[in-house]
């Protein structure tokens, strides 16, 4: 491993977390248009309370959500 690669890593201490709708596969075969409609309408009110938390939605991937928060106090106010 080269040394001017790795010479000064930046490193970041914060506070992850991931969530999913429970029994997603479920719900869709009960109703696929309401249960996707409800998991975006979810998925916005977790973006704009994370924001509020100084969190940032990183990725949605079908039913999970996956948040970074700059610190740990920050998310426990979440």
């Amino acid at each position: 491993m080269r040394d001017d690669v790795n010479s000064n890593p930046k490193r970041r201490l914060g506070a992850v977390l991931f969530a999913d709708v429970a029994n997603y596969t479920g719900l869709m075969g009960q109703d696929e248009i309401g249960t996707w409609s409800t998991a975006k309408s979810r998925f916005r009110d977790f973006n704009e309370l994370a924001k509020l938390h100084y969190g940032d939605v990183l990725e949605v991937r079908g039913d999970g959500l996956f948040i970074l928060f700059d610190s740990a106090i920050h998310a426990v106010g979440f």
